[in-house]
């Protein structure tokens, strides 16, 4: 079984404790040493193929902004193999759903997931159904217009953080004014905003504005992890 550890990210490190972790966790031969066997018991290699492709900055950025800027990855994926995700911090979990949909898709097989740091309001990855079930009963097949998903792909925090608005329109509101700070904090700091579409067949493709087919299902599986 391999561990694959997410890359270190200079926009979002909170400080000196999470550097270390970041050193911690990308150092294969601390791995390979066992320091990390507490997640993993029978991990024996670090995966380093699958990489994240875009820069999402989400620093300081609110849900409906993250959800805006969801993040890419691109790599080769070996069929059948186990994989436990690891994570030195993560807010609404959008970032592992993705990531543990790449691996999916291309018949990788995730096991379970380690984040050290969970900042989320719920502790849970997986959401919960009755929430999955409002998302679809009040929103129907324009949430997954809106977003490129199906709302069973959702996290926890995301699905609780969607199930509390009245309508579509005000989901489209939100994700526009998301947009739009998202370009201004990017401008501010001199970074030119991506271009949100990825040419059609490129593995791991999906925005807002649907490049390839929506993710019709829970990225995790539907175990607990």
């Amino acid at each position: 079984m391999q561990l694959y550890l997410a890359p270190p990210d200079e926009n979002r490190r909170g400080g000196d404790i999470d550097l270390l972790i970041e050193t911690q966790l990308s150092d294969p031969a601390r791995i390979a040493a066992g320091h990390t066997r507490v997640f993993c018991h029978s991990c024996t290699s670090v995966d380093t193929e699958i990489v994240q492709i875009d820069r999402v900055f989400h620093t300081g950025a609110d849900p409906m902004e993250r959800m805006a800027a969801r993040a890419l990855f691109a790599g080769d994926v070996v069929p059948g193999a186990p994989h436990v995700l690891v994570d030195n911090v993560t807010n609404l979990g959008g970032t592992l759903a993705k990531l543990s949909h790449y691996r999916q898709v291309y018949g990788g097989v995730v096991k379970g997931v380690v984040v050290l740091v969970n900042a989320g309001r719920n502790p849970a990855l997986v959401p919960e159904q009755r929430y999955i079930r409002l998302i679809k009963e009040r929103f129907h097949d324009e949430f997954t217009e809106v977003f490129g998903i199906d709302a069973g792909a959702l996290t926890a925090n995301e699905a609780k953080y969607l199930a509390d608005f009245k309508s579509i329109d005000a989901i489209r509101n939100r994700l526009a004014k998301a947009k739009q700070e998202i370009d201004r904090r990017l401008r501010a700091k001199g970074i030119a905003p991506a271009v949100e579409a990825t040419p059609p067949g490129t593995p791991g493709a999906t925005s807002s504005d649907s490049v390839g087919p929506a993710e019709p299902g829970n990225t995790f599986g539907q175990r607990p992890l």
